[in-house]
């Protein structure tokens, strides 16, 4: 699934604004969310905006139940559009 990313509010196309770090959505306790073995998170670009698709989602890589990043065809992570869990703070 080739994602359209949104711009940053400070206007920048987020493939430009590497390198990308990752996030972890906290609860109110401050403690990460888990999905199987993996953290739930989120991407920010190289100016800490929060990478966003075009309809406001956040983005980051695809995960296993094993906690390892899928890879495409081309052998990069695959990138996929992700929720916020209920309760997250971001």
């Amino acid at each position: 699934m080739d994602l359209q990313l949104a711009g940053s509010p400070r206007g920048h196309d987020p493939r430009d604004r590497h390198p990308w770090g990752s996030h972890p959505f906290l609860d109110a306790d401050g403690r990460g969310f888990l999905e199987g073995r993996a953290v739930r998170q989120y991407f920010v670009d190289a100016d800490g905006e929060m990478v966003r698709t075009t309809d406001g989602r956040f983005v980051h890589i695809l995960f296993d139940e094993r906690g390892q990043p899928v890879r495409g065809a081309d052998g990069l992570p695959v990138l996929v559009a992700v929720d916020p869990p209920q309760g997250a703070r971001v």
